[in-house]
């Protein structure tokens, strides 16, 4: 039982681990000599980043043709019959190319939206190629947020800013307001300033999961029995959890939601009592980046 147990295991690991060779057309291939060697090399260590073996045993080998079509690269990789190509808009986007490639070939990800990140997407797959290290977005939200007390209520809650992308976080400069009913006393939020910082759990990935925490300083507007009672500038602190689309284009498209825990509680008047509330919320929003 346990040789069998080894020879499997060796099996595997012999199939993951097969050494892998890339080889220039050298009959198509556009390139100049010298390029061809640079290509070469850059495309072994996309494949080694993939988990390939570049030891020279060339058990699997790899045909790599660069096709030049006006300002554009047709980029192919072959094996055993079997090809698949992306075009990009100059050698700068080579990299990118391969590592796409090789992602096809040795990690089996078939070649669509999935298949891009935010480091590997080219020009020819988004209208404006994402940076590589930090990008900035003009952020919209719009939401419909709960408020348990006094009473079950709700209400509209909208958020305007801009949203700076470090690929494995991001900050929110954001300024937002909204207007809750909480079968009691209604209020107006208007936060003047907020930031907000939060961890994306896929890094350079096109979609990924985050979670994170802010702070917001405004005015809020307290109306009792239809005139405005009390107005006050505070704070409130927020959790957020969300998911975003789009991470390898110049759009964006995400769902979030806020948990807002305010910095005190508003008071008003009625029935010539003064009374207080504390309004913590909780919103369901989605949103785009531009």
């Amino acid at each position: 039982m346990k040789l069998k147990i080894f020879l499997l295991v060796f099996l595997v690991t012999s199939a993951v681990h097969a050494g892998v060779c890339i080889k220039i057309n050298a009959e198509k291939d556009t390139l100049m000599p010298n390029e061809q060697n640079a290509a070469k090399f850059i495309c072994e260590n996309e494949f080694k980043k993939e988990g390939a073996v570049v030891d020279g045993k060339c058990e699997e080998t790899y045909i790599l043709t660069h096709l030049l079509l006006g300002d554009s690269i047709v980029v192919v990789i072959e094996k055993a019959g079997v090809s698949q190509s992306v075009v990009v808009k100059g050698k700068d986007e080579l990299r990118s190319a391969y590592n796409q490639l090789a992602r096809y070939f040795i990690s089996g990800i078939d070649p669509n939206y999935k298949n891009t990140t935010a480091e590997n997407v080219v020009s020819t797959q988004a209208e404006n190629r994402t940076k590589l290290k930090s990008e900035l977005n003009f952020m919209a939200m719009l939401g419909y947020g709960f408020q348990p007390t006094p009473d079950i209520g709700g209400g509209l809650n909208w958020t305007l800013g801009l949203r700076y992308d470090m690929r494995f976080m991001f900050l929110d400069f954001e300024f937002a307001s909204g207007l809750w009913n909480a079968h009691g006393p209604n209020y107006l939020e208007i936060n003047l300033i907020g930031i907000r910082g939060a961890y994306y759990f896929e890094e350079t990935g096109a979609q990924s999961a985050y979670i994170g925490a802010g702070l917001r300083a405004g005015f809020y507007f307290l109306e009792s029995d239809d005139y405005y009672s009390d107005t006050e500038f505070s704070g409130s602190g927020t959790l957020s959890v969300g998911y975003e689309w789009l991470r390898n284009t110049s759009k964006r498209f995400m769902v979030q939601i806020d948990a807002k825990f305010p910095f005190h509680a508003l008071k008003y008047e009625t029935d010539d009592k003064w009374k207080h509330i504390y309004f913590p919320t909780i919103s369901f929003n989605v949103g785009v980046g531009l």
